[in-house]
């Protein structure tokens, strides 16, 4: 399950608009949305994005770190700066809460998979198995 406190509130309200109106791939998440109002999806977003991000405490082998600060520099840092930590066209990226390439929904679903993923989808589906571990592994070396 990733960390959603202390994302940009826009972003949340971008994937809770996704999940709402089926955008974004879901099991519940997109029935819960559709119970909502605007208005209080607003709140909801406001809620997380007033939280104080929690890093992880998962151990990353060095290795898989540096390979993937390598990945995160040629391929990422355009949007995802600061080592992902930044905010200035994406959410934040580190550290989340278990491996956050592996969970993230483009993953099955595509490039395609919402308006706050198309970007993103599209670079990662270039990458393997080993480089979305080491990516991942950098980013939750970023407290």
């Amino acid at each position: 399950m990733p960390t959603i406190g202390g994302l940009d509130k826009g972003y949340l309200l971008t994937v809770l608009d996704d999940y709402k109106t089926g955008l974004r791939p879901s099991t519940i998440m997109g029935r819960i949305m559709r119970a909502y109002s605007e208005q209080e999806v607003a709140a909801i977003a406001s809620f997380y994005a007033e939280q104080t991000w929690v890093s992880t405490d998962r151990t990353a082998t060095a290795a898989l770190v540096h390979r993937g600060e390598e990945i995160h520099d040629s391929q990422c840092e355009t949007c995802h700066e600061d080592g992902g930590r930044g905010r200035r066209t994406s959410p934040r990226v580190s550290p989340a809460s278990g491996p956050p390439i592996h969970s993230m929904p483009w993953r099955a679903a595509g490039p395609r998979a919402s308006a706050a993923t198309a970007q993103d989808g599209r670079a990662v589906m270039k990458l393997g198995d080993e480089d979305l571990e080491a990516l991942a592994q950098f980013y939750e070396s970023q407290k």
